[in-house]
């Protein structure tokens, strides 16, 4: 541990972690800063962490010891893609010239020992770059950190982004280390973004982020209709996929035993919201809920998850070992599309291209085969382990640990990018 004494001379810094989530649409950035902010606090009783994060509803989510959140103006995606405030009328350059001024402020009051960035290198439009150099220059024993979800884009949209926007060079020549959360046998991120050499070399294989703790042992499913769980995470574009569910259900399902959760998320419209609560007012099978506090009951409960494609939507379902069928987003970016077409060739889940369909037919003949199919945990070989993974790497560099060989680290297993 780093130590410093006050002008006394008697105590001593605790370690100081600061964790930057941009979330601009959606929730998936936070939640897992929050994954790997929990597992440092399980490990060190004394590390003070300071989360700071665009969401616009941070608050939805119990934070662990330790733990401050500093709210960023929101900003969120048009329906073009494009960046707009979410709640300021001004235009989005003033707004992101305060953000990066905050994160500025928050760095020097904070004096972080380590900075740990989620998914965007340069922070959105570029607010994080003078703050990582600022961070560099007045305290270069600060460790700077880069984590990566498994994919960002079509892989070579998401080459050319990365290098037209400067993320190379940051993750080149200012980031200490770059940890993918996720694993090569579903994406080589190395090889598809054309990393090599010198960042192929800082590249981390941690696995994927889900929350802290054991799942359950996985048992026979207990008497009674079919549980189907459909969520569309932060809920922003999420009606498309629950208005299809739901037509599926009162449609061509209507007369099979099965219970529904439509879970819309806190980012969903209101109107959209009342609108899909109409649509299924007279089917008892069905209920609809706007948010939960956690989804894993729901999950361990249900005997199929429909979902959008999402980071962690697929990955905690699949860490239960339920049947999961994505509806991916397809614009602006095509993310969902890529994970959930990867996966489905590991016969890991089953994927139905988003077209619009008032019968709710094609989604009714999905969910019936993807419910006449067997879970997956027979077929599970994946690491769901990264948010744990991510904390002893961080905590071990602050303690000053010396590297280990590749493959290595304290013991326990961190998978380096293939090829080294």
């Amino acid at each position: 541990m780093r130590e410093t004494k006050d002008m006394a001379g008697t105590e001593t810094r605790k370690r100081r972690i600061l964790l930057y989530s941009h979330d601009s649409f959606g929730l998936g950035h936070l939640r897992r800063s929050l994954s790997i902010a929990t597992e440092i606090a399980a490990r060190d009783r004394d590390a003070q962490m300071l989360l700071v994060t665009g969401a616009p509803f941070p608050c939805l989510f119990d934070l662990p010891p330790r733990v401050e959140i500093l709210k960023l103006p929101s900003i969120t995606k048009d329906e073009t893609g494009a960046y707009v405030p979410r709640r300021f009328d001004l235009p989005v350059r003033e707004v992101v010239a305060q953000r990066s001024a905050i994160l500025g402020g928050a760095v020097r009051s904070f004096r972080p020992d380590a900075l740990l960035v989620d998914h965007t290198p340069t922070g959105l439009l570029g607010e994080l770059r003078p703050v990582l150099e600022e961070a560099r220059t007045r305290n270069p024993e600060t460790v700077l950190l880069l984590g990566l979800r498994d994919l960002i884009d079509a892989p070579e949209e998401a080459r050319r982004q990365l290098e037209s926007d400067g993320s190379f060079d940051l993750m080149r020549n200012v980031y200490d280390e770059i940890f993918v959360y996720g694993d090569p046998r579903v994406f080589d991120v190395a090889r598809a973004y054309g990393m090599h050499g010198d960042l192929n070399g800082k590249l981390r294989y941690l696995g994927f982020v889900c929350p802290p703790g054991v799942p359950h042992a996985i048992t026979d499913r207990r008497a009674g209709p079919m549980r189907i769980l459909a969520s569309a995470g932060g809920g922003e574009d999420g009606f498309g996929l629950l208005s299809q569910v739901a037509l599926a259900l009162l449609g061509p399902m209507r007369d099979e035993r099965i219970e529904a959760l439509l879970v819309t998320g806190p980012l969903m419209d209101p109107a959209e919201v009342t609108a899909l609560r109409r649509l299924v007012a007279e089917d008892p099978r069905i209920t609809v809920q706007e948010r939960v506090r956690s989804l894993i009951p729901a999950i361990r409960e249900a005997d199929l998850v429909v979902s959008m494609g999402g980071y962690n939507s697929v990955y905690e379902t699949l860490r239960y070992g339920r049947r999961v069928l994505v509806f991916p987003r397809v614009h602006p970016r095509r993310e969902q599309w890529e994970r959930g077409k990867r996966l489905a060739e590991m016969g890991l889940v089953r994927v139905l291209s988003p077209t619009a369909d008032q019968t709710g037919r094609r989604m009714g003949e999905a969910i019936r085969e993807a419910l006449s199919g067997p879970e997956v945990h027979g077929k599970l070989h994946l690491p769901f382990d990264g948010a744990a993974l991510a904390a002893d790497r961080i905590l071990s560099r602050l303690a000053g640990e010396p590297e280990t060989c590749p493959g290595e680290h304290a013991g326990r297993r961190v998978r380096r990018a293939p090829g080294l």
